[in-house]
C-alpha cells in the first residue's frame, strides 16, 4: 500500500503555496486574528479569493456547485493555509456545516 502523495497532490499543494505568496498573511493580524479566525475585510478577500478559485467547495457535489474532489484535497488545502498562517477558521461553515447539510 503506497501512503506518499501524488503527483498531482503535490502539485496542488506547491498551488496553494503559490496562491498563499500572491495573498500575503501579513496583513491579517489588523482584522483582529485570533488562533486562525479573522472577520475583518482582509479575512473576508481571502476567503472570496479562495472562492473563486473554487477551493472552498471542492469536495461537494457537482448539483451544488462543488467539484466532487477527494477529501485528500481539502485536507491538503488546509494543511497549507495552517502552515501558511492563513485564517481558516472562517472555513468551517463551507467544511462542516455545508458538509453536514449536503
Amino acid at each position: 500500500m503506497e501512503f506518499g502523495v501524488t503527483a498531482e497532490e503535490q502539485a496542488f499543494a506547491e498551488e496553494v503555496r503559490a496562491f498563499l505568496r500572491a495573498h500575503p498573511v501579513e496583513s491579517f493580524p489588523e482584522d483582529g486574528m485570533d488562533a486562525g479566525y479573522g472577520s475583518g475585510p482582509h479575512s473576508r478577500a481571502f476567503l472570496q479569493a479562495l472562492a473563486s478559485r473554487g477551493w472552498l467547495s471542492m469536495c461537494w457535489p457537482r448539483q451544488y456547485g462543488g467539484q466532487e474532489r477527494p477529501m485528500i484535497r481539502k485536507l491538503i488545502l488546509l494543511e497549507e493555509l495552517a502552515a501558511g498562517g492563513a485564517p481558516f477558521g472562517p472555513l468551517a461553515g463551507c467544511d462542516q456545516v455545508a458538509d453536514a447539510i449536503i
